[in-house]
């Protein structure tokens, strides 16, 4: 099979590495390789009398059309980490932070089902001083806190915590697909 005399072209901020093939009977196969994940425009069109791009040559049936390109799955080695919960908060007060769900191309990946995938749990640790417990680093007494899930925002997956004593935590932020 040789090159066909058509090509193909995509509208975007973003270059894609296309290849177009002659199958044989009037058939064509097109592959292109999109990292970004968005809607993009593409169209064909038939190479003829000096045509250079689809504006000035005939499109073929179905062209121009829009492509929409979802993220890969979650990469955990990509996610991110931040907001005002990630390096402090106040003793019985509510804190939040974001994680930034990402794909192996550093695509974003916010949605609901993202959500279910991840655990925060915060760590520390205290000495009993008569019926209370107050932070020590070098108590023996392990203090582990679970951060509660409240949805996908555009920011990312929020996710709430309160601690109840001052001190420091670990905080541990685990990716659980298995």
């Amino acid at each position: 099979a040789g090159t066909a005399a058509f090509s193909m072209s995509m509208r975007s901020d973003v270059t894609a590495t296309r290849t177009m093939k002659a199958m044989g009977k009037g058939e064509y196969g097109v592959a292109w390789n999109l990292e970004k994940s968005g809607t993009y425009f593409g169209s064909m069109f038939g190479v003829l009398d000096g045509c250079t791009s689809s504006t000035t040559c005939a499109n073929v049936y179905g062209s121009p059309f829009k492509l929409e390109i979802l993220p890969d799955v979650i990469d955990p080695e990509k996610c991110r980490v931040y907001g005002a919960g990630s390096t402090y908060a106040v003793a019985n007060q509510n804190a939040v932070l974001f994680i930034i769900a990402r794909d192996r191309f550093n695509n974003g990946v916010v949605s609901e089902d993202a959500i279910s995938l991840f655990t925060m749990k915060l760590s520390s640790t205290a000495i009993r001083n008569h019926a209370f417990y107050e932070y020590s680093q070098t108590g023996s007494q392990p203090i582990v806190l679970y951060a509660q899930k409240d949805g996908a925002t555009p920011a990312g997956i929020r996710m709430i915590y309160k601690v109840l004593m001052p001190g420091k935590y670990e905080i541990d932020v685990h990716y659980n697909q298995t």
